[in-house]
């Protein structure tokens, strides 16, 4: 603000609105020196106000630097997302996984099943990353990023590692005499190599600025870890290689004069015409861009000439010049990448800020009004001192509006800040230099002046709706709303406050509803279509794998005796046999579903763990306490992986985001749950055909309001002997709990429909409790106490518990269709038979086609000896089995069974001897073996099931999810966040079918999550919540 621009105006409003009454504007006017002092406020306050908004958030107050806490988000932080196209899948796997070069991701459309979003992915690994167990690793790494990143209804179908197709070119090149041959060449192989298989280049943010990239385009994609990789390097898999462009990029070498001899080959063969073709599932390499040991100066198949006379190369120069392009032009490494942390200095502090200087301190001498007082030239008469305390009163007006002012600007970041601890939206403070302020407001300290001032300002905040105005600012910037007006209309119950058990109003939830969703508005905006990762534990249970053999290393190395160590190294195997890390996973997943605590699930699994093992005291320490430190880390994942859209929709509605937890938990007679009541040692059931209870509503309400105004109410109407015990229990009515549950979370969730009546029992005066919010039923009592005081307590109790249940029950399961695919690889069998086609051996169990064949190559020679085979005793005690083994694995049985070990006797012998009459014969042993499928169950599955599907399983119960209109609202807002080509259906369930459907979605989905999920175990589960979901579709 400009001091003379502010004056001049003053100046003129003044002379409007008093220009009768003042004589003189000059500077001599005391009336104009106050105007200039305060104009000299205002311009101090305006100098404040243009402080830049940077500083302002992030002044510094008392004490540590606190984390900024609001939607400023850095553009690392926002502008990332979740992977959408192809191309950001291969950046991903590119960016994350050491040892992958390249990466190709393609969608399956040749499925057997025309399943519609399964990709498979194509890698080309590093030549040090090729050993079979460092291959196994990376795939094991790629299929969980995968699924870390995957989309909705998305998934992956196969990991396949490229195979090298190696081109050899033979050709005598005439070079210049100013060029060194090894340079030469060095120079080709290098280019022909970054045209057969171009390497991926890491930049960094500011590279990409400088090439004129803006910065959403930098951070278009997922966040980059090793560097930022340009769309356009991420080049289509070559199937063909056109020999007329490797013999341009070799005459385009600087010092290659003339070509006098080219020929390519690949597979031994010369390849005839212009095009080499790429086998399927391979890249491209030069077969001699190694300068090796195999290769000789006379026989290396690029020569040199200097017109007529040979080059002899030096090959290890060569090899030299060769790598040192390597370092110049490729990084070899990876380094990580460092985002600025959200955490801008400021010169600023807080009290600089709300610092208020008082204008009396600026006034001249005359005045009096500094802490000086008057000059000492000046006689301080009475009424001199009066009026200067009236000028002190009339000023303080002033100054504490601009006091507060700087109050308002210097928690600016307490203004956009998303605290849900702030109360209030316009700050105050005391202008507390003001001089001799004591005299002129009221108090008796300074805190007790601050407390009145607050309570006054206080009393004039519109908080919650000035709150939510700005929210929906907030929102407004990343271009999201909340539906508040629909939301407040049909939020019946939300008015309990579930964390502090106090009444707030549905605004307030509205308010603390917005400040979640901008809290978490980083992760469901990048994520708002990603699915959940059903690998989750994957990096945890491998974690833990690793840490465990850490605890006992040391223990085996303190030993000199290799007994000693062996000893350990026994105690570890027990260890794991004790309790499995797939164990250790079942027990965190039960403990999700059944909301257990995790310290007595660690304690539970310990014990097991350390069962019959004799551990020093220290190391059996260390393993509880890394127990409990994994269970937790588990429990975590569990209760926080969702889908992302799921997560995004709950924020938006409002609604508990359970993570994978039962929804009916709470009706099992077990359940505890925290801030909940047992549902069954509060409430009983009894069926509405028990006629006592009931009363009729209308004569009862006549008879009080006769006995509100003194009349003779006549005698009670006569009640049927009561057979239930209301004291201990609440006793509702009902066919069954989920009718009794739509009627009490609709219903019994409101003080007005109860009804507290004085009536006499046993001889005794007893408040009868009457439930009247089902009016199939009428009014029915369900409790009764010794007070009115107590019946009200109570009630207020019961009325939060059906809130709670309300709030708790208030959650969904998203079912995405194509994680129920059936997804074991067909299993194959053999079978032997006689000439009479009689089955005499079988496979012992199913597995691959090649392992199978394998097997059964070997039957004329293991099945021709009597000692490879045993008699089992079957699990009856009376029957017996014949097995052919080798060594201790078992490859057939018999199918047939067996009462006497006599008998099974004989079948072996006529086995063998049917088999050894085959080594003399013309016709192979294996014209008589057959092979067959492993059956499945059978289930007709709608063709497009599995395609870009997903089930959305709601309880019907809740309150809102009772609402037609709500329901509308939620099928809108998952429809309009969900990815365009998803169909979503919708199914609300009631209690008994939620609990039928959740023990076959559960033991599902804990299969599902298991480190190594067991088939056809899977499968099965997955074809039994597929078949719940069609019975649902159908109905």
């Amino acid at each position: 603000m400009d001091f003379f621009f502010l004056k001049e105006e003053g100046l003129q409003m003044v002379q409007e609105l008093s220009g009768k009454v003042w004589t003189d504007y000059n500077t001599h006017d005391p009336g104009v020196t106050i105007l200039e002092q305060l104009c000299y406020a205002l311009a101090d306050l305006g100098f404040r106000t243009d402080f830049s908004i940077q500083d302002l958030l992030n002044a510094r107050g008392k004490g540590r630097r606190q984390a900024l806490n609001n939607t400023f988000y850095d553009a690392s932080e926002i502008l990332p997302t979740n992977p959408v196209t192809i191309e950001d899948y291969r950046r991903l796997i590119i960016d994350r996984v050491n040892g992958v070069k390249n990466a190709w991701v393609e969608p399956v459309r040749d499925h057997l099943q025309g399943i519609k979003g399964l990709y498979r992915i194509l890698l080309q690994v590093s030549d040090s990353a090729r050993q079979p167990q460092r291959l196994q690793e990376i795939k094991r790494e790629v299929y969980a990023l995968f699924a870390a990143h995957r989309n909705l209804c998305e998934d992956l179908e196969a990991i396949e590692v490229l195979d090298v197709d190696k081109i050899i070119i033979y050709t005598d090149l005439d070079i210049s005499s100013d060029v060194v041959a090894e340079e030469v060449l060095a120079e080709i192989l290098f280019k022909l190599e970054e045209h057969l298989t171009p390497s991926i280049q890491y930049h960094t943010i500011d590279e990409l600025l400088e090439e004129g990239y803006a910065i959403e385009e930098i951070f278009d994609g997922p966040v980059p870890v090793h560097g930022i990789i340009k769309k356009e390097d991420l080049r289509a898999m070559k199937r063909e290689v056109y020999i007329s462009k490797i013999i341009e990029i070799i005459s385009d070498i600087e010092g290659v004069r003339r070509i006098n001899y080219f020929r390519v080959e690949k597979d031994g063969f010369p390849v005839e015409g212009d095009v080499i073709r790429i086998a399927e599932k391979t890249y491209p390499v030069l077969d001699m861009d190694t300068i090796d040991a195999r290769w000789k100066t006379d026989a290396y198949p690029i020569r040199f000439q200097r017109g007529s006379l040979n080059y002899d190369l030096d090959l290890n120069t060569a090899s030299q010049l060769l790598y040192s392009l390597y370092a110049r032009y490729k990084k070899g490494y990876q380094m990580k990448m460092l985002y600025n942390e959200k955490d801008y200095p400021s010169v600023l502090k807080e009290d600089d800020i709300k610092r208020y200087y008082s204008v009396q301190n600026t006034f001249p001498a005359t005045y009096g009004l500094s802490p000086f007082g008057l000059p000492n030239s000046v006689r301080p008469t009475r009424e001199r001192l009066g009026m200067i305390k009236q000028l002190r009163g009339y000023l303080s007006f002033f100054e504490q509006l601009m006091a507060n002012y700087l109050a308002q600007l210097g928690n600016v970041k307490k203004f956009f800040s998303l605290d849900s601890d702030l109360d209030r939206s316009y700050f105050s403070q005391l202008p507390e230099n003001m001089p001799e302020m004591q005299y002129i407001l009221k108090g008796k300290d300074n805190e007790a002046r601050l407390k009145k001032l607050e309570e006054t300002v206080e009393e004039f905040d519109p908080f919650v709706e000035r709150r939510n105005r700005l929210l929906d600012h907030l929102l407004a910037r990343f271009g999201e709303r909340f539906t508040t007006d629909f939301l407040l209309k049909v939020s019946q119950y939300v008015g309990y406050d579930m964390s502090e058990g106090e009444a707030k109003s549905p605004e307030h939830e509205l308010v603390n509803a917005k400040l979640e969703f901008l809290r978490n508005y980083v992760d469901i905006s990048r994520n708002r279509s990603r699915g959940f990762n059903y690998m989750a534990l994957y990096n945890v249970i491998y974690e833990q794998e690793l840490e465990w053999a850490e605890l006992f290393e040391p223990l085996i190395k303190q030993y000199k005796e290799e007994a000693e160590r062996d000893l350990i190294r026994q105690q570890y195997k027990q260890l794991r046999e004790n309790y499995s890390l797939r164990q250790h996973q079942r027990d965190a997943f039960s403990m999700a579903i059944n909301y257990r605590k995790p310290e007595d699930v660690a304690k539970e699994q310990t014990k097991k763990m350390l069962k019959d093992l004799d551990l020093p005291e220290t190391l059996t320490e260390a393993i509880a306490e890394t127990n409990l430190k994994f269970t937790k880390k588990m429990l975590e994942l569990l209760e926080t992986e969702v889908a992302g859209l799921e997560r995004r929709v709950c924020l938006l509605l409002n609604l508990n985001q359970g993570g994978n937890e039962s929804l009916v938990r709470i009706f099992n007679e077990d359940a505890h749950i925290e801030g909940v009541d047992n549902f069954h040692d509060l409430i009983q059931l009894e069926s509405p055909m028990l006629p006592e209870g009931y009363i009729d509503l209308d004569v009862e309400l006549e008879r009080l309001e006769k006995i509100e105004k003194g009349e003779d109410p006549g005698p009670a109407p006569e009640r049927l002997p009561e057979t239930l015990d209301y004291r201990s229990k609440f006793i509702f009515r009902g066919q069954d709990l989920d009718e009794l549950m739509q009627d009490l979370l609709a219903n019994g969730i409101f003080s007005y429909n109860y009804l507290a009546l004085l009536e006499e029992r046993d001889g005794e005066e007893m408040y009868s409790v009457y439930y009247k919010g089902n009016p199939d039923l009428g009014c029915v009592k369900i409790r009764e106490y010794s007070s009115i005081l107590a019946a009200q307590v109570e009630l207020e109790k019961l009325i939060k518990f059906f809130a709670r249940i309300n709030h708790q029950t208030e959650g969904m399961h998203v079912v995405e269709h194509i994680l129920l695919r059936p997804q074991a690889q067909d299993r194959h069998a053999f079978r032997l038979v006689n000439d009479q086609d009689r089955p005499l051996l079988e496979s012992y169990e199913f597995g691959a086609f090649e392992e199978q064949r394998n097997l059964s190559n070997q039957l004329d020679l293991l099945a021709s000896k009597k000692d490879n085979f045993i008699i089992e005793t079957l699990e009856d005690g009376e029957s017996y089995q014949v097995v052919l083994q080798e060594y201790d694995r078992k490859i057939a049985r018999c199918p047939e069974i067996f009462y006497t070990r006599e008998g099974a006797e004989e079948q072996i012998d006529d086995i063998v001897a049917y088999v050894y009459s085959f080594k003399s014969g013309a016709i192979p042993l294996q014209s008589n073996i057959q092979f067959f499928l492993e059956e499945r169950p059978n289930l007709d599955v709608r063709h497009d099931f599995y395609s870009l599907d997903m089930s959305i399983i709601l309880p019907s119960w809740p309150s809102r999810f009772q609402n037609e209109d709500f329901q509308d609202l939620m099928h809108a807002v998952f429809s309009i966040n969900a990815p365009a080509h998803i169909n979503i259906n919708f199914y609300y369930l009631d209690i008994n079918e939620m609990k039928a459907f959740e023990e076959k979605y559960f033991a599902w989905l804990e299969e599902r999550n298991a480190v190594e999920a067991q088939q056809p175990e899977l499968d099965n589960m997955a074809m039994e919540v597929v078949a719940y979901l069609q019975k649902l579709e159908k109905n």
